[in-house]
């Protein structure tokens, strides 16, 4: 009789408190929230550049805050795996390269993508007024090496074959310290060929291609091809 009685005081007692208990929780909840600030929106981190490779076996993404450095991102769709890469602060507009920031190749063996200097690294250069320049970095997703470039405009990887990546330079800064000359875009910067008509010496008589690095994937052989205006690889071939 008395255990009954016991139970049936808590009961009652439990029943009184929680109503109070909502409110004050309620309220609670309430204070902590508070408006967005402009950090907030500046730190807040969006995704971009997914791209899945041709077997469907990978998956790759850009993440990156309103203002900041970032990272890219590569998941296995059929296991636990992942890889984080650190990439700089992004350009606006992105980045050249074969198809995008971000590239699989078409044997699903091989991921590059586009790296960029820090935001303290790119608010150094701004101020000396020195060019700001890519890298491209390619990851073997078999073995998770990686291999890093500087000073890279451009990517591609060559077509169906697979079995090459060709990497274009930066063309040499313009006189006086100013921003490089090759810029992005299906060239990569000035025309290709050597101008004629101008005194011997002059600007015109500068090459005006820049230097092309053509890698074997499988061996990591490189050869590297000067002057070089533009590059395209055929779809099945692995000649550019």
């Amino acid at each position: 009789m008395r255990s009954r009685l016991r139970r049936l005081t808590l009961t009652v007692a439990l029943a009184a408190v929680l109503p109070l208990l909502g409110p004050a929780a309620s309220m609670q909840q309430a204070r902590a929230k508070r408006a967005i600030e402009l950090e907030d929106i500046i730190n807040w981190k969006s995704v971009g550049s997914a791209t899945v490779s041709s077997d469907g076996q990978w998956f790759a993404y850009r993440i990156a805050p309103g203002e900041g450095d970032a990272q890219i991102v590569v998941r296995s769709t059929t296991s636990d795996k992942e890889m984080q890469f650190d990439i700089g602060e992004p350009a606006v507009g992105g980045g050249p390269g074969g198809g995008g920031s971000v590239s699989f190749s078409d044997d699903s063996q091989w991921l590059a993508f586009v790296t960029y200097p820090t935001r303290a690294e790119t608010q150094r250069l701004r101020r000396q007024r020195r060019p700001i320049q890519n890298g491209v970095t390619i990851v073997n997703l078999a073995t998770d090496e990686k291999h890093e470039y500087s000073k890279v405009r451009r990517f591609a990887f060559s077509g169906e074959a697979s079995t090459y990546i060709a990497l274009a330079r930066y063309g040499p800064q313009a006189p006086g310290g100013g921003a490089a000359a090759a810029a992005g875009g299906r060239g990569g910067g000035a025309p290709g060929g050597r101008g004629g008509g101008g005194a011997a010496g002059g600007p015109s008589d500068r090459p005006r291609g820049t230097d092309l690095i053509l890698r074997e994937l499988a061996s990591g052989k490189e050869l590297n091809v000067g002057n070089v205006a533009d590059f395209s690889f055929s779809k099945a071939s692995a000649w550019p």
